[in-house]
């Protein structure tokens, strides 16, 4: 028998060394109970008992700030569950995070998975959040930073939001580069989203800032903050909006916001506002006009995820622009503009009869005739004559006959 000395005895591996240099708040709570010996809670009635309660399994940052001794306990007993079934190196997997949350729901009795996909598990556990006096909950994504002045509801709402506008923002950036259109916008910059939430108009601020007061318009104001935001004396307000309506709303819509105005449109496809708009509802009669034009034009508005997969935002805006036209019943470019600025009332704004949709299938429209770079030349020297080779009201009636074949 040999005996080892303490001289020649190897220090023990440190099994969690990878949770212990994690930044992760869950991870910390939940080591620190298992090294206590500290036996966690069955959490089987309170997962049973309220559907919102499942989202505790998210256990990312923020929900340590909304609610933290609900977090913290199921904290502990996911980091027991875990390590217990699948080794201390399963705690910092992404890859299966989603697949070992199932697993625990399962051990407790409870038929249902997790939903949240591994992607999504890897963005938020890369997040870092802040607070200040103004903003409660500051979340941030490498150079992309949401401020919000607090949560109106469950914070785990907001997880879709952010994921899809990090993702739907990677994907713009990553379209203007490898194209080469960076000597027209800048996307090498930090993005601030203040997130009031309040409804009504969003704006950027001249320092880029973003007010996000409607969250549909998150990408669409991402644009204005790379650069498409001179407003000079006689500008082209509608290149500008139709430019940022286009790339941020049409090319890159996130598929959270999609859902938002799919939804909706399929509703209206299976007759669901006919009561309402045989009442008179003005958003009701909207929809089912443009969910039967819609369909007419070979659109698809089955109400599923592959439905919303094959939803057509270049043909929305198409017929939301001739439904206004239509209708005579929009919001024009200047009305909103005029709103924010009224030191601007009086001047001209060449386009200014436009509405957003409208301005963005135009756009859209002329990017798809002569190049996405030239609109984006166009917007830099405000020159349509030099390069287009028409004005204004040429390049619009080109529009409308384009328009025409949907009516």
């Amino acid at each position: 028998m040999v005996t080892v000395t303490s001289a020649d005895t190897k220090p023990a591996t440190d099994v969690f060394a990878a949770v212990r240099e994690s930044n992760e708040t869950w991870l910390a709570h939940g080591l620190r109970a298992y090294e206590s010996g500290k036996e966690p809670m069955n959490l089987r009635a309170f997962f049973t008992s309220s559907q919102l309660n499942l989202s505790y399994l998210t256990l990312y940052e923020h929900m340590f700030v909304y609610d933290e001794a609900t977090s913290i306990t199921v904290a502990e007993a996911l980091f027991r569950f875990i390590c217990d079934e699948f080794g201390p190196e399963a705690l910092t997997d992404l890859t299966k995070r989603t697949e070992y949350k199932t697993a625990y729901l399962q051990s407790l009795g409870i038929d249902m998975a997790y939903t949240n996909t591994p992607e999504l598990e890897a963005l938020f556990a890369s997040m870092k959040l802040w607070r200040q006096s103004e903003y409660k909950y500051i979340l941030s994504f490498d150079n992309i930073h949401f401020y919000f002045p607090d949560f109106t509801v469950h914070p785990s709402t907001y997880n879709g939001l952010t994921y899809y506008t990090v993702i739907g923002l990677k994907s713009m950036i990553a379209f203007l580069e490898e194209n080469g259109f960076t000597e027209y916008v800048n996307p090498d910059r930090d993005f601030h989203f203040f997130m009031p939430l309040e409804g009504g108009i969003s704006y950027t601020k001249e320092n880029g800032m973003m007010y996000i007061n409607d969250p549909g318009a998150l990408q669409h104001e991402a644009v204005h903050a790379m650069g498409i935001t001179s407003l000079p004396h006689m500008c082209h307000m509608w290149l500008k909006e139709g430019i940022c309506t286009y790339i941020g709303q049409i090319l890159f819509e996130t598929q959270w916001n999609s859902a938002r105005i799919f939804e909706p449109l399929a509703l209206a496809a299976q007759g669901y506002y006919d009561a309402a708009a045989d009442s008179g509802d003005a958003l009701a009669v909207k929809r089912q006009a443009i969910a039967q034009k819609y369909l007419a034009a070979g659109g698809i508005l089955e109400a599923t995820a592959e439905g919303l997969s094959k939803f057509d935002f270049r043909l929305y805006y198409d017929l939301v622009a001739l439904y206004e036209f239509e209708t005579k019943q929009y919001e024009t470019l200047y009305d909103v503009f005029i709103a924010l600025n009224p030191t601007y009332s009086g001047q001209e704004y060449i386009g200014q009869d436009l509405s957003y949709a409208q301005a963005g299938s135009m756009v859209a429209y002329l990017a798809e005739d002569y190049g996405l770079e030239t609109v984006l030349k166009a917007h830099e020297t405000q020159d349509l004559e030099g390069t287009f080779g028409k004005g204004y009201e040429a390049l619009k009636a080109d529009w409308l006959a384009y328009l025409a074949k949907f009516k």
